[in-house]
């Protein structure tokens, strides 16, 4: 036989799986990131030739053209 529960606790619980599901939702809501582009650049660009014989990373970690 069950014993009764106070509303109290079960108004808790009721509160913390409505906030479980609010942060679900709030997630599965998350706007999803623009995709990187591919950008062409040459020497009109300020590139020192328009070859390019490896690529870098500069400190903010993007890729950077090194002749």
């Amino acid at each position: 036989m069950q014993t009764p529960r106070p509303r109290r606790l079960r108004r808790g619980w009721m509160l913390a799986w409505l906030l479980v599901l609010a942060g679900c939702c709030a997630s599965a809501l998350a706007t999803v990131p623009e995709l990187p582009r591919f950008r062409v650049l040459g020497a009109e660009h300020g590139l020192p030739s328009s070859e390019i014989s490896r690529l870098g990373l500069d400190r903010d970690g993007y890729l950077a053209p090194r002749s």
